[in-house]
């Protein structure tokens, strides 16, 4: 019979409580860091919002644009569609080429400061139409939204990139390697009251994506 095996067994688990203790340790400051970063990204994501919400706002506020719209998410709409598009077509009528004209070498401007330049993931040009269409399926609909939406965006993109940004001072090269064209036929009707407008939902927004967003998701995951 061993009289002294508790303490051998206490003198074995020691050093086990003690690696046990410092990979603790090692895990909290790994999590403190972990949060940190997290935090850094947060406040640089809503700091850079709103200084390119303020910049825009204090640019467009006052324009008069039939249907134009600026919101808190850096969303710019073009909502009123009789001055966009003829119905079930994608070119654009002269009235709103003449506001591309205007618009997009401001709107680039700004989006390509020195201190937003670096912070600009993705422009994106996105297409909306209502549920009206000649087709008889809910498929058929759908999808025949979905190609004219996306063809109506693609031509904003093309004018805009091709003939409007002719400004000078405007860097086109760095506006060409953010631009994206997105058709989403009536998946985001727009709504008033929550009540669907089907007018106001064909549409065009100009939308923003910062690096910010990549980061903060890259070490959620």
């Amino acid at each position: 019979m061993k009289l002294f095996t508790n303490k051998e067994d206490d003198s074995q688990w020691l050093p086990i409580s003690d690696l046990m203790t410092v990979l603790m340790a090692v895990f909290l400051i790994i999590s403190i860091i972990f949060m940190i970063q997290i935090k850094r990204g947060v406040n640089n994501y809503i700091e850079t919002k709103n200084d390119i919400y303020f910049e825009l706002k204090k640019e467009f506020e006052n324009e008069n644009w039939p249907g134009y719209e600026i919101d808190s998410d850096l969303s710019i709409k073009f909502i009123s569609p009789d001055i966009l598009f003829d119905y079930n077509s994608f070119i654009l009528k002269r009235d709103f080429k003449n506001i591309l004209d205007d618009f997009f070498p401001r709107y680039i401007k700004i989006l390509s400061k020195k201190q937003f330049e670096k912070e600009i993931d993705e422009i994106i040009i996105e297409g909306h139409t209502d549920t009206q269409s000649s087709e008889r399926t809910e498929d058929l609909r759908y999808f025949g939204n979905m190609k004219l939406s996306q063809n109506r965006a693609r031509e904003v993109l093309k004018y805009s990139l091709l003939k409007a940004l002719n400004a000078d001072n405007v860097n086109k090269e760095w506006a060409r390697k953010r631009l994206a064209a997105h058709g989403l036929s009536y998946n985001r009707p727009y709504l008033v009251n929550k009540i669907v407008d089907n007018r106001k939902s064909r549409r065009v927004e100009f939308k923003i994506k910062l690096t910010a967003e990549s980061k903060i998701y890259e070490l959620a995951k």
